[in-house]
């Protein structure tokens, strides 16, 4: 079991080598996955009630209330999405303001008399 954790933390370990400014993806990324679902759920549900010649529940309600939901799931996408972008960027930026600290000062501390390799 710990073998295949160490070959895991390994792979991760290579995958942070090769790109250092390489994070995961965070958690409002999936509201807007999540929002644009609903989004195509309503349209597609939206046009088979256009074309359906019954009066039921479901096409009275998003007669009434369609456009409304519509303009609400559209509206969590932008703010979601705007908010999964922004805080993507401050991750990343942090994380590579972290690989230069760590790079810059692995110079000065890389000979042993203790003088910058410069």
């Amino acid at each position: 079991m710990s073998e295949t954790t160490n070959s895991s933390n390994a792979k991760d370990d290579v995958i942070t080598q090769a790109d250092p400014t390489n994070v995961k993806p965070n958690l409002l990324f999936r509201l807007v996955i999540l929002f644009s679902a609903a989004f195509l759920l309503t349209i597609l549900l939206l046009l088979a009630t256009t074309f359906s010649s019954s009066r039921s529940s479901v096409k009275q309600l998003l007669d009434l209330y369609g456009l409304q939901l519509i303009g609400l799931e559209l509206v969590a996408i932008f703010v979601s999405g705007f908010f999964a972008m922004a805080l993507d960027r401050r991750q990343s930026l942090a994380k590579q303001a972290e690989v230069a600290s760590t790079s810059a000062s692995s110079k000065f501390h890389a000979n042993d008399d203790g003088l910058p390799l410069a």
